[in-house]
């Protein structure tokens, strides 16, 4: 394991997901947000899709998003519970037994009586589940730490989620260090954090110019701070899953050959500057001349972007630039990782 994509189980991701055959070098952590998908039970969906996803993934009913006004409905009914009662997490991942999982145990890090959740839930998960991973996040890390070590046992993972914290911030060290401390027990230690801010929008794009405040070096310096593998969100940004806004057609591209993203837009408010503006951009730009012929033919997302241009699919969605994004982003980190 040398990567751990964080992908919310919804339609782009999940067809991103699909369209990338993904080796152990990658093991995507899955968070289910929804309670159906395409009409059907979100359990029933995931065991339909489970074999052409990965070879093992790590599933999360995440209780870190925070609950708003504008949380999308269909979020908050189905999450709301479980951050009411961490514990009905439990019969969810009990829903998906007899797949290739590795549960993640972890807790809210805005209460921090949640921390207390960890040894129980890992305790009634640990007879049907060989392995398990433990979430941390910067709140409450100590207290979680100290829980997860009267529990943890060898191929465990332990995951540690800094949300936009710069990864060189002296002040993780010492986490680093205690998390890093238990791979003495045959733990695996897994550094996870959004390269993109949630601040970058696409109307902040410049088109054709790298994107100054998104930091994918955490990809390069991993192993520095004594982690096994790294996390990102797969070359999105992580969103509060809040209800939309207005048309503003915008993509980002990542380049591996500089580490970094480009941004592209159109100040014009209508998907069809998704074909007449934001593919020609992309097409002639320095990020995509970089990768070979033999990556945009095998890579669904570059090779989408070319139907565009040939006129074989239409371009006029927003989430499908979303979902091609993430899936150059995988494609791109199975090539070279």
């Amino acid at each position: 394991m040398k990567y751990v994509p964080v992908l919310r189980y919804r339609q782009e991701e999940r067809k991103s997901l699909r369209s990338v055959s993904l080796t152990s070098k990658t093991v995507p952590l899955i968070e289910i947000v929804t309670q159906t998908v395409k009409g059907k039970t979100v359990f029933q969906q995931f065991h339909e899709d489970f074999p052409f996803i990965a070879p093992t993934v790590f599933v999360d009913f995440p209780t870190y998003i925070p609950m708003k006004n504008g949380t999308k409905q269909e979020v908050a009914t189905f999450l709301r519970p479980l951050v009411s009662n961490h514990l009905l997490r439990v019969p969810h991942f009990m829903s998906l037994k007899g797949l290739n999982i590795i549960p993640v145990v972890t807790y809210n890090p805005q209460l921090s009586s949640y921390v207390k959740t960890i040894v129980n839930e890992a305790s009634q998960l640990r007879p049907v589940f060989s392995k398990l991973a433990f979430r941390i996040f910067i709140n409450h890390a100590t207290y979680a730490l100290a829980e997860i070590q009267t529990i943890i046992k060898q191929g465990d993972v332990i995951i540690l989620d800094i949300g936009e914290t710069p990864h060189t911030s002296p002040a993780l060290q010492k986490l680093y260090n205690d998390i890093n401390a238990l791979k003495d027990r045959g733990v695996e230690t897994v550094l996870i954090r959004s390269a993109i801010l949630v601040s970058v929008t696409n109307t902040s794009l410049i088109s054709g110019q790298i994107i100054a405040v998104a930091d994918n070096s955490l990809l390069t310096s991993y192993s520095s701070y004594g982690f096994n593998a790294f996390g990102d969100y797969a070359g999105l940004k992580r969103d509060d899953l809040t209800k939309g806004g207005k048309i503003s057609p915008g993509f980002i591209y990542y380049s591996w050959h500089s580490n970094c993203y480009y941004g592209f837009n159109s100040p014009i408010k209508s998907l069809i500057e998704f074909e007449n503006t934001i593919t020609p951009s992309v097409l002639n730009s320095i990020p995509w001349g970089l990768y070979s012929n033999q990556h945009h033919t095998n890579c669904t997302g570059c090779k989408e972007i070319i139907d565009i241009k040939n006129k074989i699919s239409s371009g006029k969605s927003q989430g499908k630039w979303k979902g091609m994004a993430c899936s150059h982003y995988l494609s791109t980190m199975e090539e070279f990782l």
